[in-house]
């Protein structure tokens, strides 16, 4: 079967997919109705403080846009579906005794009225095939640039009841750079508010959702690319100063310049010039002193997306449950309504240290609303602000 799937996976890059079910060579009879079911991973929240919580996406400017490909012989199906949900289901009809390749990718984009056209690309291109996916917006500190892709193969003897739901996972590695001495350079009137990172190596742009490989015969160098900070909540003590998913092998290493400004004027150059871990759906984080001497420096990676603060802002409405291991927080200078809609929070960290075992930290300003639970380990809301 694996034999198959690559002879298959050579030639779709030829194929035209078509968005008319009439048109996907099924009317030869005996076709049944069948369901693909597709799920985004438990962990969806990615290691920022800006990262998208999907339990609010109803309130955000974009929604989730869910791409399956189906691929059999000559022929391509291609179906869209938009949701504010973590999984959808396709229905669609397929004749038994042939061969599938699904290939399912899904992105963020604008809701319908704020997007130039349906299916219209915004952060990746994806008119190409999802055997082809590029790259439109690579911009850092961008988390709506999170995505996720999937693929499942259905063989000629395969009953088409066996199909079962798609799990989706992650294209790219994260990498992030967190500045721990944020304050001491405040003490000298410097804001850091931009910065310029130059990637030293050369990067895959494009990413193969239906082998689940990121196109390294065809990595390029990357120009320097400049941006701002400042849609990035600061967390206490702490300043993310660089962000970024990028398309590589399963492993591997890179290595990028940073320089980090304040008003367009350099405050610091760092050149994590060493090899730099990434892996395929992991956050590489690097903290520590980044903006004065660059000693002491934490490099790790692992797997835990979820493992980050969720930050609070705006009207906030909780549509499920949340079991963290971090609090939620409000951060300084910011303002949220939290409707608690009967729902719980509950913080089951242990930890004694403050910012582990409380169920919310305010910096800022916060409004409770309707019933709930909050739970921490050690207090349930911890208040610095308003």
């Amino acid at each position: 079967m694996k034999k198959l799937f690559a002879l298959l996976a050579v030639a779709l890059g030829v194929v035209a997919c078509q968005k008319d079910q009439a048109d996907f060579g099924v009317n030869l009879g005996g076709e049944q109705e069948v369901t693909i079911n597709v799920a985004l991973p438990a962990e969806t929240r990615s290691s920022s403080a800006q990262s998208f919580d999907l339990s609010s996406l109803s309130s955000s400017d974009y929604q989730l846009r869910y791409i399956l490909e189906i691929y059999q012989g000559e022929n391509c199906l291609r179906e869209v579906k938009y949701s504010d949900d973590t999984s959808v289901a396709f229905p669609v009809r397929l004749a038994p005794g042939r061969a599938y390749n699904f290939a399912v990718w899904a992105d963020f984009v604008k809701k319908e009225g704020a997007r130039n056209a349906d299916d219209a690309d915004e952060y990746y291109e994806t008119s190409d095939g999802l055997d082809s996916i590029g790259i439109i917006k690579g911009t850092p500190m961008d988390e709506a640039r999170d995505a996720f892709y999937g693929n499942a193969v259905l063989g000629e003897n395969d009953k088409l009841a066996s199909l079962s739901t798609i799990e989706l996972t992650r294209p790219f590695a994260k990498v992030r750079v967190v500045a721990t001495d944020i304050e001491d350079v405040r003490k000298f009137g410097i804001e850091p508010d931009g910065a310029t990172v130059t990637y030293t190596a050369q990067l895959p742009t494009r990413f193969d959702a239906v082998n689940g490989v990121a196109d390294t015969e065809n990595a390029t160098s990357i120009s320097p690319i400049d941006y701002d900070m400042s849609a990035y909540t600061e967390a206490t003590g702490q300043l993310t100063v660089f962000a970024d998913y990028i398309f590589v092998p399963n492993s591997g290493t890179i290595s990028f310049n940073l320089d980090v400004k304040d008003g367009g004027v350099r405050i610091k150059e760092n050149n994590f010039s060493t090899a730099i871990p990434v892996a395929v759906n992991k956050v590489t984080s690097i903290v520590g002193d980044v903006l004065t001497d660059s000693k002491d420096l934490d490099i790790n990676i692992n797997d835990k997306f979820e493992a980050e603060t969720i930050y609070l802002e705006g009207d906030v409405t909780l549509t499920e449950d949340l079991n963290v291991n971090r609090p939620l927080v409000v951060a300084a200078g910011k303002t949220a309504v939290l409707n608690l809609n009967g729902k719980k929070i509950i913080n089951t960290n242990p930890s004694e240290n403050y910012g582990e075992g409380e169920g919310i930290v305010v910096y800022g300003n916060l409004t409770i609303e309707g019933e709930g639970t909050i739970q921490g380990a050690s207090m349930a809301v911890w208040a610095r602000g308003g």
